[in-house]
């Protein structure tokens, strides 16, 4: 007899192990969101955001929060639908534990390529965003980044880079 697999009964380490991860996200995204209402508050509000003199530093912790916060949204996601479907494996935690860190990261490293590239162009609003939005695509982000940077090193190395598999392709 075949049975779906949202009848996937879990065995009482894995209900654990879900329990910790939720109760994980829960305060990770409580954290993350009162630390940013607290810098927000301390800011005197959207107004003093919305000015273009806004501190640098002060800018780049309420990116990596709101890239923490994006993070920790997507993490939930995941965790509810997997366990929804019945396709939760305790083997996948970790990466569940280290998503807000690859958000806080992948949002610095885009805060400063944008305001790199773009200068006064775009408004602290405007940071935050995309901030957020890369923060929930933080493991997507990073497999580019990943690809892109070994594309250029095998471009340095005359045109050789390893495919998926491991292997060295070269120019033909």
């Amino acid at each position: 007899m075949e049975t779906n697999s949202t009848d996937r009964h879990y065995a009482r380490s894995e209900r654990a192990t879900i329990c910790v991860l939720t109760l994980y996200c829960v305060a990770a995204g409580i954290i993350a969101f009162t630390y940013l209402f607290v810098c927000f508050s301390a800011l005197g509000g959207a107004s003093e955001l919305r000015q273009q003199g806004t501190d640098s530093l002060t800018l780049l912790q309420l990116v990596v929060i709101v890239g923490v916060l994006g993070a920790v949204l997507r993490g939930v996601e995941s965790l509810v639908t997997d366990v929804g479907r019945g396709s939760f494996f305790s083997r996948w935690s970790l990466a569940i534990l280290m998503r807000p860190l690859e958000g806080a990261i992948v949002a610095a490293v885009v805060y400063f390529a944008f305001a790199w590239l773009l200068g006064g162009l775009i408004n602290s609003f405007g940071f935050l965003a995309i901030a957020g939005v890369s923060g929930m695509f933080s493991h997507n982000a990073a497999g580019c980044l990943r690809n892109t940077c070994g594309r250029l090193v095998g471009a340095s190395r005359g045109g050789q880079s390893q495919n998926g598999a491991g292997e060295t392709v070269g120019k033909s």
